[in-house]
């Protein structure tokens, strides 16, 4: 509501009448009584007054130039600071259309001409004082709802037997009860120890007459729960008396998440350091303490240079510096000296917090020693690399009829050449030396076939292998390692099918253990078609270069396929689908770890023979063709 000059005593009257001499008679009549009067000869001129000298009535004659009387009524009740101001409409004109408009129009009352002066003094005052009252009455009223609106404590006045006499919107929200309910209870029903809580302020109380102090208690809500509060209680003993409570539920659960967010932080083995935007460490936890030696006091107001080793070199620390930016974290495995000037291994995550209200920005830092984890690291890695090399055994000792048989023809090709020799020789034959030449020449490259072989072996069994990469035509790796297998295959009785791509590009890897996977996923589909009884045993190996610029190898059989349930853990290190006969699941394992460190890829599915196929994607060394 606007405001009125009415409460301040100030009282404007706006005449606005297109005829001199009533407006003469006008001024004449209400300066009299002390009014402040402003004249307008049209409507125009008089909206524009009221717009400047915001009066506390206004006379509107209702035929008037420019604009008349009604019209000028209107607008200014369309006005934020004219919808409460009082109009009297003045007119010669006796009309009940005129009259019903005017009203219609906004009009607070109707006085016709010739005007009794008398009257309308009377009728002026009556207006103003009616309007002033209003205006304190809204004031009052708006006011009050203002109180009750930013007031959220609970306010409860009690007589000399403390039951309850008035309970206010926001202590119904806190207790849960309506002010009907609680209406002549005695005041102990909210607050069970009301009495006790009162007894011990009663010396400080009745001696000062004054509101006491504040009281921590627990007041009880109408489902049963304790609700924590606070109240002081104003008045004097034997009055009424003003309670006043205020709800601490969510403060005392702020404390309590702080408490535990405090006992988490001391209690977690992970350190944790909290630096402002400069790097000045605010705060350390227990564990920083443990880890690196360093006490509380010690790390406050320092900089984490004080457990920064020599790996903490400059493009260290920009690239940590870089990822914070982009990322808003940082996540690395460091080295970090302590007290003592041992050096520590830790997995450390740096974190950016956003701002707060007196940091432009703070990093809080976890770490924790993983001195035990890299051991252990260490020692798996150890063992694994002996369980690779077990594994190649146990493939060598699956093949070794084949590798046998390999061995073999060399061996009685060099037997035959050197009987032939020694039968012309004991003949008492004469050995012609190109004879003997072409002889010695023929058991040189059946030795060489046999060294070959020795050094193909001696290369897939070495643990230490040569990890020598290079530009390698994966037809060839397949087709050397069905060579090698071949044998053992067809005591197996399975049949190998190569579906070769001409003109396939390079790949860059090592040739042994490139073999290496060819072998374990051929072998692995010789034994799943073992558990077959199928009496056509088929391996298909096929390569090819995809869309992708990859070179693709699938070894497929027409065996019993894989289930579904175990194709996520086939490739797992020591899962096997016959631990009963000697596997030990680390072939495809092997398998695909080696191929992961090459960039490469390797999956399993079944196709429409109802076995299994192994798709290997490798990268080409040839660029694609743009």
């Amino acid at each position: 509501m606007t405001e009125l000059n009415v409460i301040n005593n100030v009282k404007k009257i706006l005449i606005i009448d297109d005829d001199r001499g009533t407006r003469f008679l006008l001024r004449q009549t209400f300066e009299q009584d002390d009014y402040n009067v402003t004249e307008a000869e049209n409507g125009e001129e008089g909206l524009q007054f009221f717009k400047d000298h915001r009066p506390d009535i206004i006379l509107i004659d209702a035929m008037m130039p420019i604009i008349d009387g009604i019209t000028l009524c209107s607008k200014i009740r369309e006005l934020p600071e004219g919808k409460y101001v009082p109009i009297l409409m003045v007119t010669s004109l006796d009309d009940d259309k005129i009259i019903e408009m005017a009203y219609n129009a906004g009009a607070t009352d109707f006085v016709t001409k010739p005007i009794q002066f008398a009257i309308l003094r009377q009728r002026i005052k009556r207006i103003l004082s009616i309007t002033n009252s209003e205006m304190l009455l809204a004031k009052s009223i708006e006011t009050a709802d203002s109180i009750t609106k930013i007031i959220k404590d609970g306010i409860i006045t009690i007589d000399g037997e403390d039951k309850i006499k008035s309970f206010n919107t926001a202590a119904e929200k806190i207790f849960g009860y309506s002010a009907d309910e609680v209406n002549n209870q005695n005041i102990n029903f909210l607050i069970p120890d009301f009495y006790q809580y009162y007894n011990e302020q009663y010396a400080y109380f009745t001696e000062k007459k004054i509101t006491s102090p504040d009281i921590e208690a627990y007041g009880k809500n109408k489902d049963g729960r304790v609700v924590a509060i606070e109240f002081k209680i104003s008045g004097t003993i034997g009055g009424e008396r003003l309670v006043t409570i205020h709800d601490m539920t969510e403060l005392k659960q702020q404390e309590n998440k702080l408490q535990m967010a405090y006992k988490i932080l001391e209690n977690i083995k992970e350190g944790i350091i909290l630096t402002n935007n400069h790097g000045v460490i605010k705060m350390v936890n227990q564990a920083f303490t443990s880890i690196t030696g360093f006490s509380e006091a010690e790390a406050i107001g320092q900089t984490p240079i004080i457990i920064k080793s020599e790996q903490y070199d400059i493009n260290f620390h920009r690239n940590m510096i870089s990822q914070l930016k982009q990322n808003g974290s940082f996540k690395d495995e460091v080295w970090i000296k302590k007290k003592s000037g041992e050096l520590c291994p830790v997995s450390a995550f740096i974190s950016v917090i956003n701002e707060t209200l007196n940091e432009k920005e703070q990093y809080i830092t976890i770490f924790y020693d993983i001195t035990d984890e890299m051991k252990l690291k260490a020692k798996n890695e150890a063992l694994q690399m002996q369980a690779g090399q077990v594994q190649k055994i146990a493939i060598l000792s699956t093949i070794s009829a084949g590798i046998i048989h390999e061995i073999n023809q060399p061996l009685n090709s060099i037997k035959i050449l050197t009987d032939g020799l020694l039968y012309w020789h004991n003949q008492g034959n004469t050995l012609e030396i190109p004879r003997v030449v072409g002889a010695f020449e023929k058991i040189l490259q059946q030795l060489a076939r046999v060294e070959e072989i020795i050094k193909q072996m001696r290369a897939f069994t070495n643990i230490k292998q040569s990890q020598e990469v290079s530009n390698c035509n994966l037809n060839r790796v397949v087709l050397k390692t069905i060579e090698l297998i071949g044998v053992q295959l067809a005591n197996h009785n399975v049949i190998v099918k190569k579906a070769f791509a001409e003109n396939l590009p390079d790949i860059s890897g090592n040739f042994n253990i490139l073999e290496e996977v060819v072998i374990n996923l051929i072998i692995n589909a010789m034994q799943a078609l073992n558990e077959t009884k199928q009496t056509e045993k088929e391996v298909i190996c096929k390569t090819y270069l995809n869309d992708e610029n990859k070179v693709v190898l699938e070894v497929s059989d027409n065996g019993p396929g894989i289930k579904d349930d175990i194709k996520e853990k086939i490739f797992e290190p020591f899962f096997s689908t016959k631990p009963d006969k000697g596997g030990m699941g680390l072939g495809l394992s092997l398998v695909k770890s080696i191929l992961t460190s090459y960039n490469s890829s390797i999956s399993i599915s079944n196709n429409s023979k109802g076995g299994a196929t192994f798709k290997v994607e490798i990268p080409s060394t040839t660029p694609v063709n743009n």
